[in-house]
């Protein structure tokens, strides 16, 4: 049998406690170069994050602002065969919106951009619902007359009409409702 010798280093118990602090000192931060990589990162991320975000943002006011137009539109037009009375879509100006009585705005030029709305009844003036455009949206319809329907539910006036809701941003794509002359409408909203 052989027997194997075992070297040992005798060294100072204090030697061992400083190296194991130095290599505890190693261990417990990051190195400029490891910070400066995660920074880099984030950068990148954050330059092509935040368009994203806000396109997505946009785009989805513009189909809730739609929806919710088409929402008053459809209670519209079942409000006026209830009751038998023509309730119109008319412009109004953002400080008119609130009032018990607001001036609408029939000679605004074709694709000229509506900051608010209320669906009144046009013999008297009464308004039924109200819809304002969020700040950074424009609203507008192919036609100088807006959309009325009357007591058989159908398109008072002239029809054919369309209501686009979009943005002045770029990359976004508009949403649309459009009325037929039975007074049926069509949604479209962007994916």
């Amino acid at each position: 049998m052989s027997s194997k010798v075992i070297h040992t280093v005798n060294t100072p118990k204090s030697t061992w406690c400083a190296l194991a602090r130095l290599n505890v000192a190693r261990q417990m931060g990051f190195t400029m170069l490891e910070t400066l990589v995660v920074l880099a990162i984030v950068g990148v991320l954050t330059t092509v994050g935040i368009p994203a975000y806000q396109r997505v943002s946009v785009q989805y006011d513009i189909s809730s602002t739609a929806r919710l137009f088409a929402q008053q539109a459809e209670s519209a037009r079942l409000m006026a065969q209830a009751f038998g009375v023509v309730i119109e879509v008319c412009p109004v100006g953002s400080l008119d919106f609130v009032a018990a009585n607001p001036v609408c705005l029939n000679n605004l030029p074709v694709n000229q951009p509506w900051a608010a709305w209320v669906w009144r009844n046009r013999t008297t003036g009464a308004v039924v619902f109200r819809g304002q455009v969020s700040p950074n949206l424009i609203f507008s319809t192919n036609r100088r007359a807006y959309p009325a329907f009357n007591s058989s539910g159908h398109i008072a006036g002239v029809a054919n009409q369309t209501i686009t809701v979009s943005s002045g941003a770029a990359n976004t794509v508009p949403a649309r409702v459009a009325f037929s002359n039975q007074g049926k409408m069509t949604v479209t909203l962007p994916p």
